[in-house]
């Protein structure tokens, strides 16, 4: 199992992915980026509070219990991505916008968690 440090790496490297790529040309990459730094994010939270999760149907369970400022922000972000990346909705760069909105959400609302 990965480490919060392991988590707030890959968080980092998803992170620099988003800024790198070209949002316009790859809307679906860039709510997919911006998810999966989200779960990199909320996956070093339950690390440091000694959950884990093996699916994104329990950590979407624990967030919705135990951190629901997170799984505010959380959520729409999952459910934008799964449809980009499963069901091949296009992604307006409003909803990019709105994705990187909800991905600075859930950051601060991790950060504000002792």
């Amino acid at each position: 199992m990965a480490t919060a440090a392991a988590h707030e790496r890959q968080a980092i490297r998803n992170q620099q992915f988003l800024d790198s790529i070209d949002k316009t040309l790859f809307p679906d990459w860039a709510v997919t980026a911006a998810f999966y730094k989200a779960v990199h994010l909320a996956e070093g939270l339950l690390v440091r509070k000694g959950r884990r999760s093996g699916s994104h149907v329990q950590r979407n369970g624990v967030l919705k219990r135990q951190f629901p400022s997170v799984w505010m922000q959380y959520h729409p972000l999952y459910n934008q991505s799964r449809a980009a990346r499963y069901f091949c909705v296009s992604i307006l760069p409003s909803q990019v916008a709105k994705a990187i909105h909800w991905l600075q959400a859930v950051e601060s609302a991790v950060v504000a968690i002792p």
